[in-house]
């Protein structure tokens, strides 16, 4: 029996509880004095004494021990302590030497003891313990308190839940991870992963869908060269705390729903990652989420001048992560959308502007066509005039009329006024020459 101090103890014989004849070979201790042997400490007696030689003795620095001829089974130990303060230890713990591995094992324990009275330690039997299906179970120390329950699985399964159990004192078994222990087969396995991953793809794939692209019409990705209002820069435009369940409230249900879609949708909306790339880092490595937010967030710093340091950003992503995440949402999300909204104020100055040069555009060409219009009305005026002088006049000689054909044909362009004007001039000389050539002549001439 190993105590935590010195003490004066008398344990009852142990062959008296013992279900054989108990041959005792020797008792050994930690130390003896002459009127305090350890024989002392097995006579049953509560005025004779054995005291350890250590004083205030360190754990498992006192110590008894007695030596069998053959196994024996011991089910319980009675303790008397003198006194108390320095004299009594509250913990002892009885071993057994393991041959083995040459060390000693503790097979029993036990707590809150006093002195002046005697204390039994007893052996308790756990319960039963519950094995899965296609599962065994090794139990250590006979079943008896302290032991510790080993399971493992039959064939190639694997165990879901922890592989070990602890016997408390009172001899029931601690549930910690027993609901789900179970052996799964590969095959349940595989069905497990597919079912498992067909809802990540339905549950991003939707929030994509649901949110980032209806977000993305009317406060759409930014990047280093879009526009970004003043009061964005060199502060957070929400507080960390205290903020998060007023103007961050949409932000933060979303974290504390769905983390990794939330996040991916702000480092999206700042053109610091893909949105497939952060579902696929927070998904593969969710372990370095924090370090990975951390970093991202001296990049969202960095972009908009705000103060802080990377430590900073470490400390708010370990100690507060879904604030954090919701603070940088909640900024993303304003600066999305006031740079959109000035940005469609510079579109629709942009159109107004295209449609004025267009009105304008117009209104020159239906001048042009006016103008062109009535000048065209004059020269069929003049070749009317002129048709209606030549009637009654001599008919002039082909000859002629060709020459002056020829003229016109070799004279270098001019201006449309000077056209029209020397249009009339034609019509008029030609009036006066053969009408028959006149009439198949003049309108080609007119029209070059």
């Amino acid at each position: 029996v190993a105590g935590a101090g010195g003490s004066s103890s008398v344990v009852k014989p142990l062959r008296e509880v013992a279900e054989v004849p108990v041959y005792v070979e020797g008792y050994e201790s930690s130390g003896s004095y002459a009127d305090a042997v350890v024989e002392h400490a097995f006579d049953d007696q509560t005025w004779t004494e054995w005291r350890a030689q250590c004083y205030s003795c360190e754990k498992e620095e006192s110590w008894l021990g007695v030596r069998f001829s053959v196994p024996v089974k011991i089910y319980c130990a009675r303790i008397w302590q003198r006194g108390r303060g320095e004299y009594r230890t509250s913990k002892v713990a009885l071993q057994q030497f393991e041959a083995s591995t040459s060390s000693w094992r503790t097979v029993l324990s036990a707590t809150e003891m006093d002195g002046g009275r005697w204390d039994e330690i007893n052996f308790v039997q756990c319960g039963d313990v519950e094995m899965p299906e296609n599962g065994r179970v090794d139990i250590s120390n006979g079943g008896y308190y302290p032991s510790t329950a080993k399971f493992s699985c039959q064939g190639a399964r694997i165990l879901a839940g922890f592989s070990e159990a602890s016997c408390l004192p009172g001899g029931a078994w601690d549930n910690v991870g027993g609901l789900g222990r179970r052996c799964w087969t590969l095959a349940e396995l595989i069905i497990c992963a597919c079912a498992f991953f067909v809802f990540e793809v339905l549950l991003f794939g939707g929030y994509y869908y649901c949110v980032v692209v209806p977000k993305a019409r009317t406060g759409p990705q930014i990047d280093r060269n879009s526009f970004c209002p003043e009061e964005y820069y060199r502060t957070w435009n929400n507080e960390f705390i205290f903020d998060a369940g007023d103007e961050a409230n949409t932000q933060l249900k979303w974290v504390l729903f769905c983390p990794c879609c939330r996040v991916a949708h702000t480092w999206h909306s700042l053109s610091l990652l893909p949105y497939h790339a952060g579902i696929f880092l927070t998904q593969l490595f969710c372990i370095f989420l924090p370090c990975m937010g951390a970093w991202l967030r001296g990049s969202i710093r960095e972009r908009f001048n705000i103060q802080g340091q990377r430590s900073t950003d470490c400390t708010a992503w370990l100690c507060c992560c879904c604030f954090a995440a919701a603070q940088e949402a909640k900024h993303s999300d304003d600066v999305c959308n006031a740079s959109w909204c000035q940005e469609e104020v510079q579109r629709q100055q942009e159109a107004r502007r295209e449609e004025l040069e267009q009105k304008e555009k117009e209104q020159k060409d239906a001048t042009h066509k006016a103008k062109a219009a009535e000048q065209s009305a004059a020269v069929k005026a003049a070749l009317e005039a002129a048709r209606a002088e030549r009637i009654g006049k001599p008919e002039g000689s082909l000859s002629s009329y060709k020459s002056e054909d020829a003229r016109i044909a070799r004279a270098k362009p001019f201006s449309k006024a000077k056209a029209f004007a020397r249009g009339k001039s034609v019509a008029r000389s030609l009036a006066a020459r053969r009408p028959s050539i006149i009439e198949g002549t003049l309108e080609g001439e007119l029209d070059r």
